[in-house]
C-alpha cells in the first residue's frame, strides 16, 4: 500500500511541477538566450514528464502543453520540435480514429484528443 501511496504522490509532484514550468515560459518576458534556467526546465521537468510510465495523463498533457509553450517562444525553437509533435499527433491517430480501441496503455479518449489538439495547434 506504501508503495503504490508513493506512486501517487510523486505523479501528483510531476503535476505540479509541469503545470508550474508551463505557467513560468508562458508567463516569463524573458527570451530563451537569456534565461538559462527556462532554458533547463524543457530537459529537467518536462521532456522526462512526458516518458515517464508512473505519472498521470494529467501530468503528460501539462508537460506536452509546457513544450508547446516553450517552442513557441522563438522560431528557431519551435522547427526542432516539430518531429516531435508529429510524432505526438501520429501516436493518437488510431485512437482517435476508432474511439473503441484501448489506446496506448488504456489512455482515456480525453486525453487522446487534448494531446492531440495540441500537436494539430502547435504544427500549423
Amino acid at each position: 500500500a506504501g508503495e503504490a501511496s508513493a506512486g501517487a504522490s510523486y505523479g501528483e509532484h510531476v503535476l505540479r511541477a509541469a503545470l508550474a514550468a508551463g505557467a513560468w515560459i508562458a508567463l516569463s518576458r524573458t527570451t530563451l538566450e537569456r534565461d538559462r534556467a527556462q532554458r533547463n526546465i524543457l530537459d529537467v521537468v518536462l521532456r522526462p514528464a512526458v516518458h515517464a510510465s508512473c505519472v498521470g495523463p494529467a501530468a503528460q498533457v501539462a508537460a506536452v502543453h509546457g513544450i508547446a509553450l516553450y517552442a513557441s517562444k522563438a522560431a528557431e525553437h519551435a522547427s526542432s520540435h516539430w518531429p516531435f509533435f508529429i510524432g505526438l499527433l501520429d501516436a493518437q491517430l488510431p485512437q482517435l480514429r476508432d474511439p473503441t480501441s484501448a489506446g496506448a496503455h488504456g489512455t482515456p479518449l480525453c486525453v487522446v484528443a487534448r494531446l492531440a489538439e495540441i500537436a494539430v495547434l502547435f504544427i500549423s
